[in-house]
């Protein structure tokens, strides 16, 4: 394992909605519930906007709850400023988006904001937006530095990445038209 390098993470709430208990036999469940142990056990932390706290709070699995007071109790979460950038939404908007895609980037774009305000990690199982992402990433400069990695994709890849320290260079990104660590 790399020096013990902390690397702060946005979660979205599908990924806490759908870690599973120690007896979820579902692979996403399996899945979501190791990558947020991880994050636990492996020195990362997680960002929590009031935002994404109240999300959190409506959706999160009897697991996430769990381990948020974990993360909490050993004060793993981040509560950054998180600098609001209408500028950016308004030039992702601009792009030749249908109105539904628009409304999904919208939805998501707390998760953006959070990211740049602290190491541009997103975890998220929302392949829609990230690939909408990637698309805005060839026009919009800002959105290339984001890693964007999915827990229920190659979990063994994500769980050694997070192990070496979640390096942004071993970490592809939405600018390298990819996000995930394993693609």
């Amino acid at each position: 394992m790399a020096a013990n390098k902390s690397r702060i993470f946005v979660v979205d709430t599908c990924v806490v909605r759908s870690a599973g208990g120690e007896d979820a036999v579902f692979p996403t469940s399996k899945h979501c519930r190791d990558f947020l142990k991880n994050i636990l056990t492996i020195c990362h932390r997680v960002v929590l906007t009031s935002e994404i706290g109240t999300e959190w709070h409506k959706h999160a699995s009897g697991f996430a709850r769990k381990w948020r007071v974990q993360m909490e109790s050993r004060k793993k979460i981040c509560r950054p400023i998180v600098a609001s950038r209408p500028e950016l939404l308004k030039k992702i908007k601009d792009l030749p988006f249908s109105e539904a895609e628009r409304e999904a980037l919208e939805k998501d774009f707390m998760l953006i904001e959070a990211a740049l305000s602290t190491d541009c990690c997103i975890s998220s199982m929302d392949e829609i937006v990230k690939q909408l992402l990637v698309k805005a990433a060839s026009n919009v400069g800002e959105l290339k530095q984001i890693i964007w990695v999915n827990p229920d994709k190659s979990p063994q890849e994500l769980t050694d990445w997070l192990a070496e320290g979640a390096l942004p260079s071993k970490g592809p990104t939405l600018g390298e038209g990819k996000g995930d660590v394993a693609c």
